[in-house]
């Protein structure tokens, strides 16, 4: 299985198809690099990630903040967009 099939069942398993729906990328890279079990240094970069994204027809572009964000899917663990806390 190739790194793009790996994030594509990534996607399927973990993630929601929603028209209005938007992830930060950065948050959907970390939730795939978890939902693997991997650390950091043993993960592919960020830029490789995207590039993925994008070959698998995925909508990247910057938002609020000047974020990437990915557009048309959602996180099922929760929303995407709601800032992190340490509860």
């Amino acid at each position: 299985m190739n790194r793009a099939d790996t994030i594509e069942d990534f996607i399927k398993n973990q993630c929601i198809r929603s028209c209005g729906g938007k992830v930060e990328a950065k948050l959907l890279y970390v939730a795939c690099r978890e939902y693997f079990g991997l650390r950091e240094n043993s993960f592919i970069g960020t830029r490789t990630f995207y590039e993925i994204l994008r070959q698998l027809k995925y909508d990247l572009r910057k938002s609020t903040g000047n974020k990437l964000f990915v557009f048309g899917i959602a996180l099922k663990s929760g929303d995407s967009n709601a800032p992190k806390t340490n509860l």
